[in-house]
């Protein structure tokens, strides 16, 4: 049977297609087998959300600016997955980041973007600047063959990454709970992230023309509860329930300000 989009595209969702789940590489065999015992995965719609909003100034990834995208894709797994499940009489189940496949390449077997060097899903219109979601179910869609395609290698994304010499990627280490090594920490002192890091996606041509024609995200999630700069005083306001809002909160808010405490008295030292 044919899969219609009419449902994901009332959520702003433009870009989706639906490949077979027996192309796709499972990587999680916990969830993998959780999903089995509710039931046989056959189909997969794979979706992008775009996140990007304009640029401002900031001390965090692009995508932490908003509240948590988890929050956004529980909403939309919420009430598409009974529709999806009325209209085509099959059983559906929605996730995001934590899936069992591979996204990026089931995105790219979709066709809805084209696998980067830096590992990223890279869309035509918002570059990688973007959120991948999937919803499995036991009904079996057409599929129209795989449209795989890979990014021109222009090697930008690998110039400009500070992760060299053996060193870790920025956004993992401010996700790192606890002490940090000195390198760490002028790591993070060197590049003013208080959380994750967009180097790689801001350089790409794709994501560069993406800001240049002015493209963002039509999905009203992201345009609300912004907190682009992150300081003491921002952190210390919010509420329990607000802190657990953000994606930054699952790392604990421990590790949030110890990188706000390096960033900041970096800025006393030099002033």
């Amino acid at each position: 049977m044919k899969y219609d989009d009419t449902y994901l595209r009332s959520y702003g969702i433009e870009y989706s297609g639906v490949v077979p789940f027996d192309i796709c590489d499972v990587i999680n065999e916990i969830k993998y087998c959780a999903l089995k015992k509710w039931f046989d995965p056959r189909s997969v719609i794979v979706f992008l959300v775009p996140y990007y909003t304009g640029e401002e100034r900031r001390n965090i990834s692009k995508y932490a600016i908003s509240r948590d995208y988890h929050l956004f894709m529980r909403e939309l797994f919420g009430r598409a997955c009974p529709a999806l499940s009325e209209k085509y009489g099959a059983q559906f189940c929605g996730y995001a980041d934590s899936a069992p496949i591979n996204e990026v390449k089931a995105a790219a077997y979709a066709g809805l973007g084209m696998r980067g060097d830096n590992g990223m899903l890279i869309n035509e219109k918002y570059g990688s600047y973007v959120f991948i979601g999937a919803i499995y179910t036991d009904a079996v869609f057409e599929y129209g063959g795989d449209k795989t395609s890979n990014c021109p290698h222009c090697g930008r994304c690998r110039a400009a990454c500070p992760m060299k010499d053996g060193r870790e990627c920025l956004s993992a280490v401010t996700q790192k709970k606890g002490e940090l090594t000195d390198e760490e920490i002028a790591y993070i002192r060197r590049y003013g992230s208080a959380w994750g890091c967009d180097i790689c996606a801001d350089v790409c041509p794709y994501s560069k023309n993406a800001v240049k024609n002015g493209v963002k995200t039509p999905i009203e999630f992201f345009y609300k509860d912004r907190t682009p700069y992150l300081t003491a005083d921002v952190i210390n306001g919010m509420t329990d329930e607000e802190f657990k809002s953000r994606a930054y909160a699952w790392r604990g808010k421990a590790t949030v300000e110890r990188n706000l405490s390096l960033l900041h008295s970096h800025d006393e030292t030099e002033e």
